[in-house]
């Protein structure tokens, strides 16, 4: 698609969503394109943020508050160290750097001997196995181990084809299942400021729905704003749709006030494993609770803009600030 062709679809994008919006909360179209226009240029605001995040809503002082696009990408740029991000990017490279939590047993594909593989088959019943540089979930799946020599030779050799993380399953923490069969993990947010302290941020739930193997709020999943003192939902979800609910689907449990298990364990985890890489100071970290801890599943050095600003707590580039 040549750059003439993308402005084009952005506009007529940008004209439909902007009707929409329009309808519902009557608002002239046109003064709505201004509008949009002029969070563009002075906020950094998308479309997505303007329409479905709010910022529409909101009245010049609260945007200049507001975590856009065009913000949070200037942080990534100057909280993030560019020879860092490897570390962050890439799962195998994540999952060594960071073993103090990472208790799981792992296996890089590229690297794996088949002692090594039927080792790990012969513990596990089943392994997840992600794509190396994998986004928001994508590819990841859950397998079988298989029982017979000759199939597990079959499905080494696919693995060793590409490059593959294969993990032992982790065991969470009861209080983190609801009625899914996604492993559930806490998304924390943390920054170093220019002192060398690290700084807890939004922290979120993220909880998957019915038979989903991954808790992505790209794949159907729920997020949860959470109080980072207590570790309490302070919120409805979060949802791809638009739904925002109270009771989390496919099940009766009521989320509101509830709350994440070994809450210590997981701000104390993530501020020790942010400190290990004081080069990246802005990290969105997906944790895993267990009953004795905290499992780390990943490092993004880019999280999500979305799960700051458009629900819950708000007004996080005012906050964020204050550190870089």
């Amino acid at each position: 698609m040549n750059r003439l062709s993308f402005y084009a679809e952005y506009i007529i994008r940008c004209h439909k969503e902007l009707g929409k919006l329009s309808k519902r909360i009557n608002t002239p179209r046109l003064y709505l394109w201004y509008d949009f226009i002029k969070c563009s240029i002075v906020h950094g605001a998308i479309l997505n943020h303007y329409t479905r995040g709010g910022l529409h809503s909101l009245k010049g002082c609260e945007r200049k508050k507001s975590l856009t696009y065009g913000r949070i990408l200037k942080v990534y740029k100057k909280c993030n160290d560019a020879a860092s991000i490897p570390i962050l990017n890439n799962k195998h490279l994540f999952n060594a750097y960071f073993a103090p939590f990472v208790t799981r047993q792992w296996l890089y594909s590229k690297d794996m001997t088949f002692e090594q593989f039927e080792g790990l088959c012969d513990k596990c019943e089943q392994l997840i196995v992600k794509p190396e540089d994998g986004v928001e979930g994508v590819g990841i799946k859950k397998i079988r181990t298989p029982k017979l020599l000759s199939e597990r030779k079959t499905l080494f050799q696919e693995m060793k084809g590409s490059s593959y993380m294969i993990e032992e399953i982790i065991e969470q923490h009861p209080e983190m299942v609801f009625n899914n069969t996604s492993v559930n993990t806490v998304r924390a947010h943390s920054m170093i400021d220019r002192n060398g302290e690290v700084h807890i941020l939004k922290m979120l739930l993220r909880a998957g729905v019915g038979e989903s193997v991954v808790d992505n709020y790209a794949h159907g999943g729920c997020v949860y704003d959470l109080n980072t003192t207590t570790g309490h939902i302070i919120s409805p979800s979060l949802m791809k749709t638009g739904e925002e609910v109270y009771i989390h689907p496919g099940t009766d449990i009521f989320m509101l006030g509830r709350k994440v298990p070994n809450w210590d364990k997981v701000v104390n985890g993530v501020v020790a494993a942010h400190k290990l890489l004081p080069q990246c100071r802005f990290i969105g970290w997906d944790v895993a609770v267990t009953q004795t801890g905290i499992e780390l599943i990943e490092g993004n050095h880019n999280p999500d803009y979305e799960l700051y600003e458009f629900f819950g707590t708000k007004g996080w580039y005012d906050i964020i600030k204050k550190y870089i």
